[in-house]
């Protein structure tokens, strides 16, 4: 029964024992799986930084070949500015606005070509207006030039009738040779007169060919007019269309700039994220670093608790290589020869000095037992003397239980 007694209470122990370290070892292999999804969350977010990262510099080059691009738009647009104002100022020396820019000083534009044009046009609509108005005058001069000789002509007809009657009636009348003589003198005059005029009609007539040429270089001229008109309608639709080329580059300029501008804010902004994201993964992995460290710290405590025992139980503790059915076994052995000592008799109280003699007797054995055993597995147990017997009166003498081997293992302590 006592031997039965002394079996439980050692499997109970023992059953103690391996239940915590079971404990702690489930306990230890879910810190270990936790570690390690811990792990593999940092790779994650490492590997989903390192993609993000791709990203913002794949994006980063398409912003840095958009931006390639608006400067060769912006280089383009340059060129094309140079030209317009070259064609601008050649447009204004020959409309010869050069000199009053520099008499007033304000700088050539298309307001001041189209002004420009503007007055030119004004300008030949009056000229024209002069010359039609004084062409219209010339020709009535000349009508009434015509006019005056066609009753010249009739006149001198009718002259020359009367001079031919009267030389007809010269013979008989002396009157009508005096009539006649002055109708001659008459005559001459009125050659004489008519000599002027027909010089007055060929200078008209002069003048009309001057006239009829004048109105020839003022068709041309109104011709010239009809195609600069033209030329300036073309250079005014280019110069629209120019405009709004120029503004919708101006907008696609400003939207690009913008677009740069907020690019640039995401890119910083992504970069402060991942700089964040990464101080945070290292501290992540510092703790888990630190994690690691005290859990192999753990191990090496388990490990050096073990080859403790190993080594109290006498085991070569060197080699790692011992089972733990082996370490088990010698610990149910020294628990089952410590248990007797362990328990604690109740004895009825000695009426003779025989039966103190046989208890003391007793215990010096059990005690001597004790200390055989215990110097058998352990190297560091202390040899005890055996204590003397006490002679002792009835009166004075007392039963006294043995006092038992406390051997103190905690297993929580590692």
């Amino acid at each position: 029964m006592f031997d039965n007694r002394r079996y439980a209470y050692s499997e109970s122990v023992l059953g103690g024992i391996i239940t915590n370290l079971q404990n702690q070892k489930e306990q230890l292999s879910k810190q270990l799986q936790e570690q390690i999804e811990i792990n593999k969350e940092a790779d994650n977010k490492r590997r989903h930084a390192e993609s993000h990262l791709l990203e913002l510099e794949h994006r980063l080059k398409t912003l840095d070949n958009d931006y390639t691009t608006t400067e060769v738009y912006r280089e383009n647009l340059k060129q094309d500015k140079a030209k317009f104002l070259h064609f601008l100022e050649r447009l204004a020396s020959i409309m010869k606005i050069e000199n009053v820019s520099n008499e007033l000083g304000y700088e050539l534009n298309p307001d001041v070509i189209l002004t420009r044009a503007e007055q030119l046009m004004k300008l030949e609509k009056d000229s024209i207006v002069d010359q039609k108005t004084s062409i219209y005058s010339l020709q009535r001069k000349i009508k009434q030039f015509k006019e005056q000789i066609e009753n010249k002509d009739l006149h001198l007809d009718l002259l020359r009738k009367k001079v031919i009657a009267l030389e007809e009636g010269r013979a008989a009348k002396t009157d009508l040779e005096r009539e006649i003589d002055d109708h001659v003198m008459l005559s001459r005059k009125m050659k004489v007169k008519v000599d002027h005029l027909t010089q007055q009609v060929t200078e008209l007539k002069h003048e009309n060919t001057q006239l009829k040429a004048q109105i020839t270089d003022i068709q041309m001229l109104k011709n010239r007019l009809v195609e600069q008109e033209k030329e300036i309608r073309r250079l005014l639709e280019d110069l629209d269309k120019l405009q709004n080329i120029r503004d919708k580059q101006a907008v696609k300029i400003s939207t690009l700039q913008d677009k740069i501008h907020s690019v640039d804010d995401e890119a910083n902004r992504t970069l402060i994220s991942s700089d964040n994201t990464v101080r945070a993964l290292s501290n992540e992995v510092r703790f888990l670093k630190s994690s690691l460290e005290q859990i192999t710290e753990r191990e090496h405590r388990l490990l050096d608790f073990r080859s403790l025992i190993a080594r109290m139980l006498g085991l070569d503790s060197k080699t790692l290589s011992i089972p733990d059915y082996e370490i088990t076994a010698r610990l149910e052995r020294l628990l089952s020869v410590v248990q007797p000592t362990m328990a604690i008799p109740v004895l009825p109280m000695p009426t003779s000095t025989t039966t103190s003699t046989n208890l003391t007797h007793q215990q010096q054995t059990l005690f001597q037992h004790h200390h055989h055993h215990q110097n058998i597995h352990s190297a560091h147990a202390r040899q005890r003397s055996p204590s003397p017997v006490s002679h002792r009166t009835e009166a004075s003498h007392r039963a006294r239980s043995l006092s038992p081997l406390h051997v103190g293992i905690d297993p929580k302590t590692y």
